[in-house]
């Protein structure tokens, strides 16, 4: 019988700790490298290495809707200041 899976791993949430996020996210994030380079050329450590340099985003990072016209002023001032 098969060990249960952590909580993380289970896909769904915000943070997936499997491998197969692992290689998801290098062939989004690094183009250059094949599924066959990331599968059978890099190590485990040089894929946690690599995915270490991904940026990483906040749920709430003060988005600003720039289709609303109160917002005009810091669009204006983000653009040419």
């Amino acid at each position: 019988m098969r060990n249960k899976h952590s909580k993380k791993n289970k896909g769904g949430g915000v943070e997936n700790d499997s491998i197969w996020s692992l290689v998801a996210g290098m062939a989004k994030n690094f183009p250059q490298l094949t599924f066959n380079a990331i599968l059978f050329e890099l190590s485990y450590a040089n894929l946690v290495l690599y995915s270490a340099v991904l940026p990483t985003y906040e749920e709430d990072n003060g988005d600003i809707d720039a289709d609303d016209p109160r917002n005009k002023h810091l669009i204006r001032s983000m653009l040419y200041d």
